[in-house]
């Protein structure tokens, strides 16, 4: 693994309703078509009872499972708060639902400081209040032990909120004005939910308070739109700094201190011809925006919305939230970036001609990652991981000073470090003023469990290259699909031009497609599936190949090869949509060597 780098891992398991997974992933002036992706494997869940239901928030617990909060409803537009218990592998421990007769629904759920979870959310006073923020606090098996409401005449609502560093609560939502539209605002408790002050900002449209977060120094950070897009307050409210992007047409709906102690959020930015993309930005401590990007996964999506942002644990970025366009319904989109915002890998997620979106991303003790939203009218969790192909590149010299018309050279690597054989593509362009601009690629890279490949490349760098500090960056996965790791390192033009140098981003050097694997092997992807699964197996020599399909009873159901292979890297797609749910195994016999492996299949 290089220093800039991550891994990921997505699929499709066992759900109430079978999500197909798809991935449509642009870069910029490269953007590709969406195709459907065959990823690895981990697990998909719907929940609701015989109603519609959404997810807002979710915490992973200490026994490696899950809570998630959001709403159920009935009768129309009434709801319930939404409560869903899971254990590590989504399967529901217990559910809870609470309300009275009309609107009730959570936004947040966090931990408490006794081991207890608060959950933020609103209810609706049929007396005649209208919409008040909601505070419920709940012990670990979903026992209220209290739930309080907090509003006046006018309307109110909350979006976000959590433990404060002195044991107490704070809510930050909307309020509604006098006479039209709403001004933010926030609502502070002591440690049982009694109200201890309230605050409320705003100027003189629609303003939208979305996202708050405790700093370090007892005061708070606030993301949302209107009068300001991003502001710092003391602990007793009182405004320190604010950031206002509402002229660059910019929402934010999630905000964070990060562990240098500044702040990350993400939203939306709005551009010319109705086009909406992913939008974050990192400030320091005192609000000065170090850097902002904006992101979308191909020019086949009109907009792109980021709800949730957190910091990993190398350092860098996650967020999650929606693209729509494409088909004419939304879907899930990630993005994984390292700690300057480049992304490292991205996707997109969801089930055909069906809306999917996501509220909530959160890192897992495990290195991986838990997404909560819904999808067609359930609540959804989405698990996964970090572990597929891995790329680095080392700069022969370094720090790298070239002339426009120069050149210099790299060794790159690329490996499998999981116990499956894969093939991968490798692709490699350079980060420009926060423009990435892709120069090659390595299709199909042939390799198996722990086998790497290395490869010794120039890059020649034009003589109009303008003068600057680039990012050379390397992607490995699906380059119809997804992003699965990436490395980079950085170089700078400099100076004149060199008479009779380079005039393009040629590249000499490469990897070796055909690189013929030292053992054999044999694996299938995706794996469970529904209807289809591609098997690769890999031959060190040529030979008689057989390659069957037995069911759990001993019973050969297919026969895919029995013919004369070279040695390579090989593929075929097994078609089981006329086949019963169940575990199969995958035969090869190659000589005298036998291999299997196990697949389930899902419908």
């Amino acid at each position: 693994m290089g220093e800039y780098m991550s891994r990921s891992l997505i699929s499709c398991g066992a759900v109430k309703c079978v999500i197909i997974l798809f991935t449509a992933i642009g870069i910029v002036l490269f953007a590709t078509e969406s195709s459907w992706c065959d990823l690895d494997t981990l697990w998909t869940k719907c929940y609701g009872p015989n109603v519609s239901a959404s997810a807002s928030s979710v915490l992973q617990t200490g026994d490696s499972g899950y809570i998630m909060v959001g709403s159920t409803y009935f009768g129309g537009d009434n709801s319930d708060l939404y409560v869903v218990r899971s254990d590590a592998n989504g399967d529901s421990l217990w559910t809870r639902t609470y309300g009275y007769s009309a609107f009730e629904g959570a936004q947040s759920i966090s931990p408490t400081l006794d081991g207890k979870y608060i959950i933020v959310g609103n209810t609706y006073d049929t007396q005649g209040a209208g919409n008040n923020m909601w505070l419920v606090k709940m012990d670990v098996w979903g026992d209220t032990l209290w739930a309080k409401g907090y509003g006046s005449e006018s309307a109110e609502y909350a979006f976000d909120g959590q433990q404060t560093l002195d044991g107490g609560f704070i809510m930050g939502g909307i309020t509604s004005k006098p006479n039209d539209g709403y001004d933010w605002m926030l609502v502070k408790t002591d440690p049982n939910g009694n109200t201890t002050a309230n605050w409320t900002y705003g100027g003189s449209g629609n303003d939208y308070l979305q996202s708050i977060d405790n700093a370090s120094d007892g005061g708070y950070i606030l993301a949302g739109n209107g009068w300001a897009t991003l502001v710092k307050v003391d602990s007793i409210g009182a405004v320190i700094w604010s950031v206002d992007l509402s002229p660059n047409s910019v929402e934010l709906y999630s905000v964070q201190q990060t562990s240098d102690g500044g702040y990350i959020a993400v939203g939306s930015k709005s551009l010319p011809g109705y086009r909406i993309k992913c939008y974050m930005l990192k400030t320091d401590s005192t609000g000065t925006i170090q850097w902002s990007r904006a992101y979308g996964p191909g020019a086949q999506y009109d907009w792109s919305i980021a709800y949730s942002v957190q910091q990993t644990t190398d350092g860098g970025f996650i967020f999650a939230g929606f693209s729509g366009g494409a088909y004419d319904v939304d879907s899930v989109y990630i993005v994984k970036t390292d700690n300057a915002g480049v992304e490292e890998w991205s996707g997109i997620y969801g089930r055909p001609y069906l809306d999917a979106v996501a509220k909530c991303v959160r890192q897992t003790t495990d290195g991986g990652y838990i997404v909560a939203g819904y999808v067609d009218g359930d609540a959804w969790l989405l698990k996964f991981g970090v572990s597929c192909c891995d790329v680095n590149m080392t700069p022969d010299t370094y720090p790298i000073n070239i002339f426009p018309g120069g050149l210099f050279g790299l060794t790159g690597f690329i490996a499998n470090p999981t116990p499956d054989p894969m093939i991968t593509d490798v692709w490699v362009g350079v980060d420009y003023l926060n423009v990435f601009y892709q120069l090659y690629q390595f299709n199909n890279l042939g390799l198996n469990p722990s086998q790497f490949l290395s490869a010794h490349i120039v890059q020649h760098v034009p003589n109009y290259a303008p003068l600057g500090t680039y990012k050379y960056v390397a992607y490995c996965g699906d380059y119809q699909s997804n992003k699965c790791d990436s490395a980079f390192f950085n170089f700078t033009v400099v100076g004149g031009r060199i008479e009779g140098g380079y005039d393009a981003w040629t590249l000499e050097g490469g990897f070796d497609a055909g690189n013929t694997p030292n053992e054999y092997a044999v694996g299938s992807f995706p794996n469970p599936f529904n209807a289809s699964t591609t098997i690769t197996y890999a031959l060190p020599t040529a030979g008689n190949v057989n390659l069957e399909v037995y069911n759990l009873a001993g019973q050969k159901v297919a026969t895919l090869v029995n013919e004369y292979n070279e040695a390579g890297q090989h593929n075929v797609t097994w078609d089981a949509a006329n086949y019963s749910s169940g575990i199969y195994f995958c035969k090869l016999s190659a000589g005298e060597k036998v291999f299997t492996e196990r697949m389930t299949l899902l419908k």
